[in-house]
């Protein structure tokens, strides 16, 4: 091979490396200050739980608000609202809440809310089509 076919290969993987370099950290730095615009002081994801059936539950801080939203697609249904102090009360009660044995004190209380729901939104997939 040539001495200028060398050096031309090498000026090309040269450039292609700092190109990619150059657009990596260029990324990184808008993705940054992207982040500092888009800091969300009073709306947050507390919690999330997948469900069967492309279904979803979460529960959402609004600023002193928590809702707990059940989501399925583009389809979004309020169950409960809660103030923030009721909210920390309920996880603190639900760390000390027994479930090896299951009472009407500390069952779900949403079930009845969330199997409603999925009646609406979710098809049992063993339900035959008419």
């Amino acid at each position: 091979m040539d001495n200028n076919a060398v050096t031309s290969l090498f000026m090309f993987f040269v450039t292609t490396t700092l190109i990619i370099i150059a657009a990596y950290y260029t990324t990184k730095f808008i993705g940054q200050k992207a982040a500092g615009f888009s800091k969300r002081k009073h709306i947050s994801l507390l919690e999330k739980n997948n469900l069967p059936g492309n279904l979803s539950i979460e529960v959402v801080k609004v600023a002193d608000q928590v809702y707990l939203l059940a989501c399925r697609g583009k389809d979004v249904t309020l169950l409960d609202r809660y103030s923030m102090d009721q909210w920390l009360e309920m996880k603190s009660a639900d760390k000390i809440m027994e479930f090896n044995e299951p009472s009407k004190n500390n069952f779900n209380p949403y079930k009845d809310r969330i199997d409603s729901f999925r009646k609406r939104f979710v098809m049992d997939p063993y339900e035959k089509n008419e």
